[in-house]
């Protein structure tokens, strides 16, 4: 199963269409610096790693709520340089 039908199963199980939304625009703002995202089940905090040193990946804990991992999204995008994509205002603001 593809990590883009991983995150669709997922998000189909949670209510709130805003933050599914969000979560969305975060992921494809990983994408596009070059951020592998997997969404795996298991005992793991979520975040970012480097996977022999070189690979960037956003390990995210399928267990958690969609706003934890948002929060994680957050947290991890403020340690990347992330001035070169483009941000929404709404995903700018929460940076600040």
């Amino acid at each position: 199963m593809s990590i883009d039908q991983r995150i669709r199963n997922y998000l189909a199980q949670q209510k709130n269409r805003d933050q599914e939304a969000e979560f969305l625009e975060l992921c494809e703002v990983f994408q596009r610096l070059g951020v592998t995202i997997r969404l795996e089940r298991g005992h793991f905090r979520s975040g970012l790693c480097r996977l022999w040193g070189e690979e960037l990946v956003l390990l995210l804990n399928r267990q958690q709520r969609v706003a934890e991992l948002i929060d994680v999204m957050l947290g991890a995008l403020r340690s990347l340089n992330h001035e070169t994509v483009y941000l929404s205002p709404r995903i700018r603001e929460q940076l600040s």
